[in-house]
């Protein structure tokens, strides 16, 4: 945040040479290559050749950069391939219910399966991005779109994923894959910090933000953390 708010002009041709132009982009598919190389070369967790947690980055720096432009001359001449991330992001979700279920590659180098507070908060966040760089550049369908799954995940990211403290994950049974479970994960509401941060409307409600950050702090806050590694080396 701290590189976009400093030196906006740089971080806005980061977005074009390294998320939203190919080779980094597929101009069919809309999907961003992991880290800006070609799927073909990724290892085998990410052979789709995208990062759920970083497709959803790409649509929410697009639309920071926006806001740190002097006008719309940056989205209007990327809207095209912003539309296309949102897209493939929205193709994750077949229910349209605002959560991701299936194989979802990240970038902590593993695949996860089954919603969580993570990657659907960030999911969400991107959607309503998208729906306000719809908005001003005249595409009200596909804002409308946006908005209704967005509108849709507000509700189910805490009638399924909250468990009365904090997000959980509900790892997909039928999938034998590293997940978090019902572990309190360092970044169950990071959609919500984005949407903070860029000024979109809550993703998440308040009253499970507040209560899932102050989980966050007294089941993960060690003040010597020497111990713990030295224990579980």
């Amino acid at each position: 945040m701290l590189l976009a708010r400093l030196f906006p002009s740089l971080e806005r041709n980061m977005r074009e040479r390294q998320d939203l132009t190919p080779p980094a982009q597929d101009p069919k598919t809309g999907r961003v290559n992991f880290r800006g190389r070609d799927h073909k070369l990724g290892t085998s967790i990410h052979a789709s050749g995208y990062a759920a947690d970083g497709q959803c980055g790409v649509v929410l720096r697009a639309y920071r950069e926006h806001l740190m432009s002097k006008d719309d001359a940056f989205v209007r001449r990327l809207w095209p391939n912003i539309r296309k991330a949102v897209e493939f992001l929205i193709a994750k979700d077949p229910d349209g219910n605002g959560l991701i279920e299936g194989r979802q590659p990240h970038t902590l180098d593993a695949a996860w399966f089954g919603p969580m507070g993570w990657i659907s908060s960030l999911y969400l966040a991107a959607l309503r991005a998208g729906e306000a760089m719809a908005v001003e550049m005249g595409d009200e369908a596909f804002a409308e779109k946006c908005r209704g799954i967005a509108d849709k995940g507000h509700g189910n990211i805490v009638s399924e994923l909250f468990d009365g403290e904090y997000f959980v994950h509900k790892p997909d049974p039928n999938r034998r894959a590293l997940q978090s479970g019902k572990g309190c994960h360092i970044d169950q509401v990071l959609g919500q910090a984005w949407a903070h941060q860029v000024g979109l409307e809550r993703v998440i409600p308040k009253k499970e933000t507040v209560s899932a950050l102050h989980s966050l702090w007294r089941y993960n806050f060690a003040p010597d953390a020497g111990g713990y590694a030295l224990k579980h080396r």
